[in-house]
């Protein structure tokens, strides 16, 4: 398989996960991967303890981790 047709799958594979994710969970793991978040602010935004943001971002990580490919049928292209 070409690094491109990795890549699509990796990237197929991440945009599920982040559907299955909570919707906090969600923001936080968000925030922190493309906003450059660090847990402090986000704490503060969201008026909680860092380790609740802690927290959130390690359910949102394992479901990242854990999310299995489509099955074979959803990713078949013509």
């Amino acid at each position: 398989m070409s690094s491109n047709g990795s890549g699509s799958k990796r990237l197929r594979i991440a945009r599920r996960a982040i559907r299955r994710m909570e919707p906090f969970d969600r923001a936080v793991f968000l925030a922190i991967r493309f906003e450059n978040a660090g847990y402090e602010d986000l704490a503060e935004r969201h008026g909680m303890g860092i380790e609740e943001i802690e927290k959130a971002f390690a359910r949102a990580v394992h479901i990242l981790i854990t999310t299995p490919p489509p099955p074979w049928w959803q990713i078949w292209r013509y």
